[in-house]
């Protein structure tokens, strides 16, 4: 038999090993993976005839992009969008890495435009990203508007390893929120490792933030940072961190929510994770919001491409007040919409392949495959919503309904299981027609 061999000793150099000698172990591998990148970006540059831009974020994927695009290509422009929610260092730094590459730097702010839209939508969540929408893709759109008449071809640092939606979707795809953008995707099959091994390589611009222990580099309060990154945030950036938590405070205690779910960071979801709610529970932390019955029912809605979730078109809508879920499953009154379905703190409607979401925070969410679709099955939810809640049991209602689906008990107009979701009952309710 032959006598197995020994493996070879690794011998660690003195005082350890250092990310140039990580780099250096992994060169060739390395380079594959920019080789492929390389021949992605001169295809899709010289087969698509519009302007080419480098989307920028400050992070480290948009900066290895940045950085691939200008090994190919001569002739190309960065776009930074400050949502008025970013690190200073960030904004700093998207003007250095511009001077640095000696490209313009193509760049909008949205000012407060976070702040003066929270108290109509809450607090952003994992669920709810109205803010992407309104502080970064709607000024996105605006910024190409205004700087390319046809629009541009645009390089982003998007990669399939960061969310299982991003590894379903295709490496160039037409943006349906910014029309006006083909946006590719140069580095989809890296991983963190593999950026950052191209970034020590090439001893780029990386944003500061990250040697702060940060682990996203987006909007400081993006609520899929991690709580780590919260607490941080508190010793960098003091006076951020107090804007935020003042806010979340204020809110917990119109929603009948305890300091506790702003502590342990549980504003980031309207429905937590299983083993969150296990935390919850054992803590005794209420994750329900309840009405104060002092709202007026104010209804702000945004809608477009989902972002941060790419697939399919979604609407983010937010009542002023929290919604008594009971009351709404108790009534039927969603049934006009859709199918619906009831869970602790939310409820669910579906028609056809349209989802919406409605929970007791107030906060609304639909999905559909065109703007218009998504905007239409929002409306349709905030009215049944304000039927259910502001119900005069006038029976208008009950007269229009051909297929007999509604009945009055104590007052209230209630839907029964053999609607037929035609919507019809929606519209002759005098609730819809003057209290909307």
């Amino acid at each position: 038999m032959r006598s197995k061999e020994e493996p070879k000793a690794i011998v660690i150099p003195s005082g350890g090993q250092t990310w140039n000698d990580v780099v250096k172990a992994n060169e060739n591998y390395l380079q594959e993976f920019v080789r492929r990148s390389h021949k992605f970006i001169k295809n899709v540059a010289s087969s698509i005839d519009r302007p080419v831009t480098v989307s920028y974020s400050g992070g480290k994927d948009s900066l290895a992009v940045l950085h691939l695009v200008s090994e190919c290509l001569d002739d190309y422009e960065l776009l930074f969008a400050d949502t008025g929610i970013e690190f200073p260092e960030t904004v700093q730094n998207a003007t250095d890495v511009a001077n640095h590459y000696d490209k313009p730097l193509k760049s909008i702010s949205s000012g407060e435009a976070f702040w003066n839209s929270i108290d109509n939508f809450g607090p952003p969540s994992v669920e709810v990203r109205w803010c992407c929408k309104v502080c970064k893709l709607g000024p996105i759109t605006q910024l190409i508007n205004d700087n390319y008449d046809d629009g541009c071809l645009t390089f982003i640092g998007q990669r399939k390893y960061e969310s299982n939606t991003r590894a379903k979707s295709e490496s160039v795809w037409k943006n349906p929120w910014v029309g006006n953008q083909v946006a590719a995707a140069p580095i989809q099959n890296w991983t963190a490792m593999h950026v950052w091994l191209y970034i020590f390589k090439h001893k780029l611009l990386y944003n500061p933030m990250y040697e702060n222990g940060f682990d996203r580099i987006g909007c400081w309060l993006c609520p899929s940072c991690s709580v780590a990154d919260l607490i941080r945030l508190k010793e960098t950036h003091p006076e951020m961190e107090k804007r935020l938590n003042d806010y979340l405070l204020s809110y917990a205690e119109r929603m009948g929510l305890s300091d506790e779910w702003v502590k342990h960071g549980f504003w980031r979801w309207k429905k937590l994770p299983p083993q969150l709610q296990e935390i919850a529970k054992k803590k005794g932390i209420n994750l329900v919001p309840k009405s104060s019955g002092t709202g007026k029912l104010s209804f702000s809605v945004t809608s477009g491409y989902r972002p941060c979730k790419q697939g399919g078109i979604s609407a983010e809508g937010g009542f002023d007040t929290a919604i008594d879920l009971e009351k709404l499953e108790y009534t039927g009154m969603l049934e006009a919409v859709g199918k619906t379905a009831y869970m602790e703190g939310v409820a669910m409607v579906s028609l056809e392949e349209d989802r919406a979401q409605i929970f007791a925070s107030g906060s609304v969410t639909a999905r559909s495959d065109s703007d218009k679709d998504a905007r239409k099955l929002m409306k349709k939810v905030e009215l049944s919503v304000r039927r259910a809640l502001l119900c005069s049991g006038c029976g208008v209602c009950v007269g229009n309904c051909s297929h007999r689906s509604i009945k009055m008990k104590k007052g209230l107009a209630i839907i029964n299981e053999g609607c037929v979701h035609c919507g019809k009952c929606i519209d002759v309710c005098p609730v819809v027609k003057f209290n909307s």
